[in-house]
């Protein structure tokens, strides 16, 4: 397979491939933060969550489930790390967002882990 495939000069192609490029780019940010909390290398989770956070506000929207499970993802991360008062920020947050996508905030914090498949 080759290092790099020549983009088309059409305008919308480029707008879509730039699009699924930031969409893996924000996976793969979320993928090495959870390696990064396992090795005890907090800060530089915290920095990659929240590169992937303004990536997918910027894809999905704000109210959109990649931003939920990017949230819960930083709530856990602060549990880590025992920033209440962050949590406590994440945690509203993730309840905003619950209500608007779901109508509800009757989904448990605790679901979350199902639902964002950590």
């Amino acid at each position: 397979m080759p290092d790099f495939v020549p983009i088309p000069d059409n305008d919308k192609f480029k707008t879509e491939y730039i699009i699924e490029i930031s969409k893996l780019n924000s996976y793969f940010k979320q993928n090495l933060a959870e390696i990064y909390i396992e090795e005890n290398k907090l800060e530089e989770a915290l920095k990659l969550l929240k590169q992937s956070l303004i990536i997918n506000n910027y894809i999905y929207g704000e109210n959109s489930v990649y931003t939920l499970c990017n949230n819960y993802k930083l709530y856990n991360l602060y549990s880590i790390k025992n920033d209440n008062q962050q949590k406590e920020k994440e945690y509203l947050e993730i309840n905003n967002i619950k209500s608007k996508i779901l109508g509800t905030k009757d989904l448990r914090i605790e679901q979350l882990r199902e639902v964002c498949k950590i």
